[in-house]
């Protein structure tokens, strides 16, 4: 199986397990979808562009406050959560997540769907 159908195994893998996640995607830094398991109306490219202004302001506001590398950003918002982390140098894994998630189980399979990338990056 080549590198994208492993990502997109695990991305779907990661769905399955909590229906509550809406999508998710592996994401560059930079703002390109490396992988995308988004729900159709949303546009991957776009949703990674503002990922990574998104992610550069975690960073300023982490050096600022010296709290050391970003890890993980999350959002709340009153229809669901924004959960991005931190995969390897230059990659990040955004998932999308229903308002009445138990957020304890996303943050689980997000933590074997992160060591999965991590294999296959």
């Amino acid at each position: 199986m080549n590198f994208e159908g492993q990502i997109e195994n695990i991305l779907k893998d990661l769905k399955y397990r909590n229906p509550s996640i809406r999508g998710s995607a592996l994401v560059s830094e930079d703002g390109l979808a490396i992988v995308s398991m988004l729900p159709g109306d949303l546009e991957a490219d776009r949703v990674a562009g503002m990922n990574s202004v998104l992610l550069n302001i975690g960073i300023n506001s982490s050096t600022e406050l010296n709290l050391g590398n970003v890890e993980q950003l999350m959002i709340r918002g009153e229809d669901g959560y924004l959960i991005v982390s931190s995969v390897a140098d230059g990659a990040m894994l955004l998932v999308l997540a229903d308002e009445d998630v138990k957020l304890g189980a996303v943050f689980f399979f997000m933590k074997r769907a992160l060591k999965e990338l991590r294999e296959v990056l």
